[in-house]
């Protein structure tokens, strides 16, 4: 794997463990602002009803990480915002989380609605995650939850 005499191997793998730390740095940091600038247009895009924004998605495309970072993001930038997330990338999640100051319990909300399709999860008042046994209940559970919470 690397072409170089035995005593140069420990200099080569410390190099390498360093570019890929690095690239992983950067793996990060891209990701954060694609989460920044995505939680940015959603707020954008969500009109305003009862006192919150209600943001309701599914990312076919994107892992339980970004759905996390993007529901911390969306908390972080707006006071008014509930945000119901999920993926089917991989493992199918759902993240449920809200602004501080909200009057919702995203813990019990997850619980409640995950129990009725086989599901488990949990959390804290403002922000939760959880998982469905199957992938084709993740749309029937967001739209559950949002239904919750309009009614």
């Amino acid at each position: 794997m690397f072409s170089s005499h035995l005593w140069e191997l420990p200099q080569q793998i410390r190099k390498f463990q360093e570019e890929a730390r690095t690239f992983r740095k950067g793996g990060e940091q891209l990701l954060e602002e694609l989460a920044g600038l995505y939680a940015s247009q959603l707020l954008r895009e969500t009109p305003e009803g009862g006192g919150r924004r209600v943001v309701v998605r599914i990312f076919p495309d994107r892992d339980l990480a970004f759905a996390k970072l993007l529901a911390q993001k969306l908390t972080r930038l707006s006071p008014d915002v509930v945000a119901l997330l999920g993926t089917t990338f991989g493992q199918p999640a759902l993240v449920f989380a809200q602004s501080p100051g909200q009057p919702f319990d995203m813990g019990i909300l997850m619980k409640e609605v995950l129990a009725r399709v086989g599901g488990r999860g949990g959390g804290s008042k403002d922000m939760s995650q959880g998982g469905p046994a199957k992938i084709e209940a993740i749309e029937v559970v967001l739209n559950q939850a949002a239904a919750r919470l309009s009614g």
